[in-house]
């Protein structure tokens, strides 16, 4: 499964063909991968600098609040999911996100992260034709339940109302970090009711 599920050669797949993690891989990926994940805690801890002082410089920006993190967890902040709120502002999301794109501040308007859309879901391909897991014994739920957004509320909201901004370890610096904080507060003041 080198390609991960990625539907290359397979005409009008609608994302992953099978449900599959990139294991492919030998010794020498093995020792690039040591080395990068001894980078991966000073990464994460910029990333983390970056968000709390985002936080800090847009808390009054009312179109926007932050998803709560757990008690006890730390979030790597690979992107930063932003829950909309169209009742503080003149505008809808996509309008904002683009007030805000053009700023320079980089996102995207949903998360694509629904493995249900998927091919290999409807069709049960997760290991090959087999039918695993639905196929097992020990699968005690509907064999044949397939889900769409009604069946997923929060999920349904969650996609209508995030923007996830796509942040980098190089945000720690002082300068990016106000750039987007100012670019948040002049979209925000634009269209503020």
């Amino acid at each position: 499964a080198s390609d991960r599920g990625k539907p290359f050669g397979v005409a009008d797949a609608n994302g992953n063909v099978v449900a599959s993690l990139n294991f492919n891989m030998d010794e020498m990926h093995c020792a690039i991968g040591r080395v990068q994940i001894q980078k991966m805690y000073p990464i994460a801890q910029r990333r983390n600098h970056f968000v709390t002082q985002l936080m800090e410089g847009i808390r009054d920006v009312k179109a926007v609040r932050f998803a709560k993190i757990p008690e006890g967890a730390v979030s790597s902040y690979w992107f930063l999911c932003l829950y909309f709120d169209d009742l503080a502002v003149t505008c809808d999301k996509a309008t904002f996100s683009a007030a805000l794109e053009a700023e320079g501040v980089p996102l995207t308007t949903s998360y694509g992260g629904n493995p249900y859309i998927f091919q290999w879901y409807p069709l049960r391909r997760v290991f090959g034709n087999s039918g695993y897991p639905w196929a097992a014994p020990e699968y005690k739920g509907d064999r044949n339940k397939t889900y769409t957004m009604d069946d997923l509320p929060v999920c349904a909201e969650n996609k209508q109302n995030i923007i996830r901004l796509l942040i980098n370890e190089s945000w720690d610096n002082p300068e990016i970090i106000d750039g987007v904080v100012k670019a948040f507060h002049k979209v925000w003041e634009a269209y503020k009711k």
